[in-house]
């Protein structure tokens, strides 16, 4: 007798209780709310090191 349990991710995707279930919920509100803010604050830690390594513009 076989497992009615997914093998691998993609079959687990496939199935309609993942959606149900609260985890991809809980990682889209992640990605939502860390995306607008992480982004903002790697580009001005580019910013720096940028700054720290070529100098001050002359």
């Amino acid at each position: 007798m076989t497992p009615d349990v997914p093998l691998h991710l993609a079959a687990a995707l496939r199935r309609r209780d993942h959606l149900l279930s609260p985890w991809p919920w809980r990682a889209l509100a992640y990605l939502v709310t860390t995306l607008p803010v992480a982004g903002p604050l790697s580009i001005g830690r580019l910013a720096v090191l940028t700054y720290l390594r070529t100098g001050p513009a002359r």
